[in-house]
């Protein structure tokens, strides 16, 4: 099957998208949903360098989780990740303006 699919292969990378499912029994994991690829990523984190309580308050946040990913070799589609990092992004009414970026540009 190895010819059709290609062989797994493992790299430090990044997987970005909408946190949108937590498991926690057995093996800690969570679910990116990748809006590239329009395909969900499993994470796991079985280290103790993220939090089961900041994985959930970043339920359907954008998120950004690093580590070692698993891809197929010749699609490079993203199966699953060890998370060693974990990074959520601002809700965009966090974010500042086009005018207050620019205010605040002007003023240096």
């Amino acid at each position: 099957m190895d010819h059709i699919f290609g062989l797994i292969v493992e790299s430090y990378g990044t997987v970005e998208g909408t946190l949108e499912g937590v498991l926690t029994h057995g093996r800690r994991r969570f679910f990116v949903y990748d809006a590239l690829s329009g395909r969900q990523v499993r994470c796991h984190f079985d280290n103790m360098a993220i939090r089961t309580d900041d994985v959930l308050a970043a339920f359907e946040r954008r998120v950004a989780v690093g580590g070692i990913v698993r891809s197929k070799q010749f699609t490079g589609e993203k199966i699953s990740i060890e998370a060693k990092e974990f990074n959520v992004f601002p809700r965009d009414r966090e974010l500042l303006s086009l005018s207050e970026i620019h205010d605040l540009w002007s003023r240096q």
